[in-house]
């Protein structure tokens, strides 16, 4: 195993650093301090070639430029907060609004927008590179500081995982980060030749804003069936596109567990999902904006639907419905949450 790193630009006086990560199989992962970002998600491929199967760009300032948080590290608290506020202990708390009357994917001044500061490690069993960050409620608008720290983890089992810690608050506050991954795991510009499992027996009811209703729907019978292994390009013309969280792992926080299979038939290749949350939302891109060009498609213009993001986190909008998961972090105490995404080839 390996790891390098350089600086590729300055971002607010500070220097941009990417860091690569190479385990004994070739996989490799590389991440910007930008955003604490998952640039890259190299696969050999039968002819040696690697192949990426996450969504990037080649220039950090291109992930500024849409709205899509391609593989960034998103909080302090992933997904939609209705209105804007939550109460807790009989105060009302109110949060930046970067979407209508919500808050969305932590405000506009969230963890993906700040460059962070890196520690690396590499040892007998993984390579690791650590982003550290303070957290600054005059910047981001949530209460309370905090320090929070995103580890990234590649073993030689071709498993990536990204560990979340949050320590050394100032007040209590709310937590609940994800990476917001896409995956196309082919080499075309489309799902065609994907298929998508989710352990889960019902996903959430969402208004016209896309915010939960607090009401969980059982799948049976429905496009959002995924319990067993499912074509996904159907499923997604069929539903009109996905942006829709699943309960997952029984709706428990207690263990890590796998939570979803992405698989592609044509190469073999395929992510088998771990977390110890309960919520897993799809987003499949139905609507993309103009001028993007990811760096996996060598210059040709993005397409809709090209790949499919899907987050591992607590329930959208838990601070404010019972029952879908205790996301606050009180002064003295910390938290940890993990996300796994085991590579495999089932050609191999």
């Amino acid at each position: 195993m390996k790891i390098s790193c350089e600086i590729i630009g300055k971002v607010d006086s500070g220097d941009v650093s990417k860091i690569s990560m190479e385990n004994n199989n070739g996989v490799v992962i590389s991440t910007l301090t930008t955003g604490a970002t998952l640039q890259e998600f190299l696969v050999p491929t039968e002819t040696g070639a690697l192949k990426n199967i996450v969504l990037g760009f080649s220039d950090f300032e291109d992930y500024y430029k849409n709205n899509l948080c391609a593989c960034q590290s998103i909080g302090r608290v992933a997904g939609r907060i209705g209105k804007a506020s939550y109460t807790h202990n009989m105060v009302l708390y109110s949060l930046p609004k970067n979407e209508g009357e919500n808050c969305l994917h932590g405000g506009p001044k969230g963890m993906q927008v700040q460059n962070w500061n890196y520690v690396t490690n590499l040892n007998d069993e993984y390579v690791e590179t650590k982003f550290i960050r303070r957290l600054y409620s005059s910047v981001d608008g949530f209460p309370g500081d905090v320090t929070v720290s995103i580890s990234y983890r590649l073993d030689n089992n071709n498993r990536l995982t990204i560990l979340f810690e949050a320590f050394d608050v100032t007040e209590s506050t709310i937590f609940n980060p994800t990476n917001h991954v896409y995956f196309n795991l082919s080499d075309k510009q489309d799902l065609s030749s994907h298929e998508l499992q989710i352990y889960s027996d019902y996903r959430l009811e969402l208004d016209s804003e896309l915010i939960p209703t607090g009401q969980k729907i059982n799948v049976d019978e429905t496009n959002y069936d995924f319990r067993k292994t499912t074509d996904l390009l159907p499923r997604i013309e069929a539903n009109n596109g996905f942006d829709d969280a699943f309960v997952v792992g029984g709706g428990t926080c207690d263990h890590v567990k796998e939570v979803a299979i992405l698989h592609d038939k044509e190469s073999g290749d395929g992510i088998e999902i771990f977390s110890n949350r309960n919520g897993l939302v799809i987003y499949t891109m139905d609507i993309i904006e103009d001028n993007i060009y990811f760096a996996r498609d060598r210059g040709t213009i993005a397409k809709g639907r090209e790949a499919i993001a899907m987050e591992a986190q607590t329930l959208p909008d838990a601070i404010n419905h019972k029952g879908f998961g205790d996301i606050i972090l009180d002064k003295g105490h910390s938290v940890n949450y993990e996300i796994g995404f085991q590579y495999f080839n089932s050609s191999k």
